[in-house]
């Protein structure tokens, strides 16, 4: 039997007030189930999957509503044993009410655990709907999880995320003719050759991101893709790598070994944009990368890597890069960049950089050599926005500053001083709160009228930005500084 709901519309009350005066009362109360199929479905396709799934317990009919539902999200709440049954057998309620309709879009958020054939079922019964877009959420993968081989070849799929701190066991065959958008996250490669059969496979990708991603039982990888416009990589130490690869492990005791650092040389003609953000646990080449107009390269200070392995990526990055158009670095990253100055002649001529962003979480160091390398090698500026506030140099460097270096830092003075740069935007605010210092106690920073002074001289010397703009947050808020 039909469940009845009822839609009491504005028109009611309307003549309920008709009804006051005299007018009579025509009864306007909707009943749900009146409504057409094609509404209905429309209303259904907007709620949650787990909703959308309920209605059709109401009866034959509600049960052939939700079936042209085109995306669905499974997601595991509870982990414990009677929740983790319910999960299961809503999942499999789920692909029996879509087993003849194409889905467009599925996401699976769950602990494997046990279950690694029932997962591997799962997924492949996804796979055979002919989905354009699938995201794969699998937590603490207990035994070995071999996904099926039909995911690899899937003709139809155009966006993959894959989330899983698990060994990814390829097959022999990939082969991703649409995909487009690949996210893969907490994963661990292989080998070399599997790894670049993978990527190869991708012969349509646009968008990739590697997120907390490990290179295993292997020191160098060269991958390569042909249309890609955009990479994302993201990796620190305590992403570590799964329980599987631990000592005593059958994998490490068959010969496998965790390199200190993987290579991993990149060949993507049409790459626009790069973004780098981690401890430099490996090191990343861009090869052929004339294409790239943006590029941000944050690296973290840790104990992991030395300043001079994170000056040397630094650069082997930037040098690469020399018609970017956007360009953000980290104090560290530039602090770090130093010590290749006995590379800084082979440093390219960036006649296409326009922007240039600089921030830490602390401020930006603007006695650093590296900073006004990069500054003299970029005439075209037009914006340097220093996000999170500058400062003159750290107590340790003191001594440093005392040097002549000091007198020479803007000799020569950068070209872009004196020709196309218009603003050169000072985020003090986001300095001050960093360092612990709110309200009135921003004009008693000490050193910070210094810093101003600094930017301020820099303007005067020959350097006066033609009528143009040097913006200070909070600036008016701070004027006594002055």
């Amino acid at each position: 039997m039909e469940e009845n709901f009822v839609v009491s519309s504005n028109q009611t009350r309307k003549h309920q007030k008709g009804q006051e005066k005299g007018k009579g009362m025509v009864d306007s109360s909707i009943n749900l189930c009146d409504l057409p199929d094609p509404i209905l479905e429309h209303i259904i396709s907007f709620l949650p999957t787990k909703d959308a799934v309920r209605t059709s317990f109401l009866s034959k009919r509600w049960e052939r509503l939700c079936l042209p539902i085109s995306s669905i999200e499974l997601k595991e709440q509870e982990v414990a044993p009677d929740k983790r049954k319910n999960f299961i057998d809503f999942v499999k309620r789920v692909l029996v009410l879509c087993d003849s309709q194409e889905l467009k879009k599925i996401s699976l958020t769950c602990e494997v655990g046990e279950d690694a054939c029932l997962v591997h079922a799962w997924i492949l019964a996804f796979v055979k709907h002919k989905i354009e877009e699938l995201s794969l959420v699998l937590n603490k993968v207990k035994h070995p999880l071999l996904l099926p081989d039909g995911l690899f070849s899937c003709g139809t799929l155009t966006k993959l995320l894959l989330n899983m701190n698990h060994l990814l066991r390829l097959p022999s065959f990939i082969y991703f003719e649409k995909l487009s958008i690949l996210t893969l996250e907490d994963i661990t490669f292989p080998d070399a050759p599997s790894t670049q059969l993978l990527f190869s496979g991708c012969p349509s990708l646009e968008e990739l991101s590697l997120i907390g991603c490990r290179w295993l039982n292997f020191s160098d990888v060269q991958i390569s893709f042909p249309v890609l416009k955009k990479l994302y990589i993201s990796e620190f130490e305590e992403d570590g790598y799964p329980d599987e690869l631990n000592e005593g492990n059958d994998d490490i005791a068959d010969g496998r070994h965790i390199p200190d650092c993987c290579v991993i040389m990149i060949v993507a003609d049409n790459l626009e944009s790069f973004t780098y953000s981690g401890f430099v646990i490996n090191n990343y080449y861009l090869c052929s990368a004339n294409s790239v107009t943006d590029v941000s390269v944050k690296v973290d200070m840790n104990d992991y890597v030395e300043e001079a392995e994170v000056g040397f990526f630094v650069f082997n990055l930037i040098k690469e890069i020399e018609n970017v158009k956007r360009l953000s670095l980290c104090c560290y990253s530039i602090k770090a960049f130093c010590y290749t100055k006995d590379l800084f002649e082979h440093l390219p001529v960036f006649h296409n950089l326009a922007e240039l962003r600089v921030g830490s979480e602390s401020g930006v160091e603007l006695y650093c050599e590296g900073l006004w390398i990069i500054l003299r090698n970029s005439p075209y500026l037009v914006v340097v926005d220093f996000e999170t506030g500058v400062f003159l140099g750290t107590d340790e460097d003191e001594d440093e500053y005392e040097d002549e270096e000091d007198d020479n830092m803007l000799d020569p003075v950068p070209p872009c001083f004196s020709s196309c740069l218009r603003t050169i935007n000072v985020d003090f605010k986001a300095w001050w709160s960093g360092n612990g210092i709110y309200g009135e106690e921003c004009a008693e920073a000490t050193g910070s009228a210094e810093e101003f002074w600094v930017l301020l001289t820099i303007m005067e010397a020959e350097t006066i930005l033609g009528g143009d703009q040097l913006s200070f947050s909070e600036l008016e808020c701070h004027s006594s500084l002055f």
